[in-house]
């Protein structure tokens, strides 16, 4: 499974493309248009959305064979780390618009 989880802001779009179990390919849209990212409460809210989307495009923990829950665990890090950095972009992003409306 390919799977990507894209977080959608009002300025940026970014997709990433994470390996998985087999050769499908799972797309997730995290939106956070109604977020406020320069806050705490508004990164918390976007956490939460980016985690249930990791477990959608990836499962939870797999109780099968080792293979296929390295393969779970492996697209679970990936994909979770992918989101994080696309977050990470998405904050920076509100945190400089929120100074700049302040000046």
């Amino acid at each position: 499974m390919r799977s990507l989880i894209t977080v959608f802001t009002a300025a940026i779009l970014a997709n990433v493309a994470v390996p998985a179990m087999a050769q499908d390919e799972r797309v997730v849209a995290v939106s956070l248009r109604d977020l406020n990212l320069a806050t705490p409460e508004g990164r918390q809210v976007m956490e939460r959305r980016i985690a249930a989307a990791v477990n959608t495009v990836c499962g939870e923990a797999y109780r099968g064979s080792v293979q296929q829950g390295r393969a779970v665990a492996e697209c679970r890090e990936r994909a979770a780390a992918d989101a994080k950095r696309q977050a990470n972009r998405a904050i920076a992003m509100a945190e400089t618009v929120q100074v700049a409306r302040a000046n």
